[in-house]
């Protein structure tokens, strides 16, 4: 196995580490201006340096009710077996699970 080569010189590194910990997340664009990289792959080595904290904004918001897959998971809890569903759109499993609430009410 060979070793991989860094796209980061000592350098470009540490000057990203110092200005990350200055900067935060708002900085990232200018950190990655500055040395040329897109701000994607300062963001990236960040996480692989373990030094990168996600802004709350930037987590995943659910819009739009529950996941497929949780709607799926209440199928199952309802006595259908969703075996070939999974690839069903979340609109059909919705209407999937809309039939059946008003079929046991």
């Amino acid at each position: 196995m060979t070793k991989q080569t860094s796209r980061y010189t000592e350098e470009e590194l540490e000057f990203i580490k110092k200005e990350y910990v200055k900067r935060g997340n708002e900085g990232l664009i200018e950190i990655a201006g500055s040395i040329g990289k897109s701000v994607n792959s300062v963001r990236a080595k960040l996480v692989r340096e373990k030094i990168y904290k996600p802004s709350p904004e930037t987590k995943r918001i659910k819009k739009n009710g529950p996941s497929k897959k949780e709607i799926l998971r209440e199928l199952q809890e309802a006595g259908l077996e969703p075996d070939g569903l999974e690839n069903a759109t979340k609109g059909a499993l919705l209407n999937i699970k809309k039939f059946i609430e008003q079929k046991i009410a």
